[in-house]
């Protein structure tokens, strides 16, 4: 198991660690589809990803 802990959202968006594909970008997971389209972690992202 990976640890993305206090990094940046740019960090944890791209972090590929040993080619492991930890980051969001890599994610098959269906909640973090709409992480990989923004830039920036924000309230107003927030709201936007819960009512996708």
């Amino acid at each position: 198991m990976h640890s993305l802990g206090n990094k940046s959202f740019g960090d944890k968006k791209i972090m590929n660690k040993d080619d492991g594909e930890q980051g969001y970008i890599y994610s098959n997971l269906w909640l973090n589809t709409y992480l990989k389209t923004i830039d920036q972690w924000t309230i107003t992202n927030l709201g936007e990803r819960y009512t996708i």
